[in-house]
């Protein structure tokens, strides 16, 4: 398990732009590996709010049949 350097959260491995990153859901640091064992601090998403916002934007649309129009 990987934690962040800002504040020693626990971090969680997502996927932005086809590159994996580490995002801490604490304080917002995205964090990019370099190599393997060596990160470096590529965002700040100012807390979790920024984190929230991120994956929902970053997850696909819903499917079509699943929304129900009131017409």
């Amino acid at each position: 398990m990987l934690y962040c350097a800002r504040c020693t959260g626990a971090v969680m491995e997502s996927e932005l732009n086809g590159e994996s990153v580490q995002i801490c859901p604490m304080c917002g640091a995205v964090y990019q590996r370099i190599e393997r064992n060596l990160f470096r601090f590529a965002a700040d998403l100012g807390g979790a709010q920024g984190v929230k916002e991120l994956l929902h934007a970053s997850r696909p649309y819903a499917p079509i049949d699943r929304i129900r129009s009131t017409a």
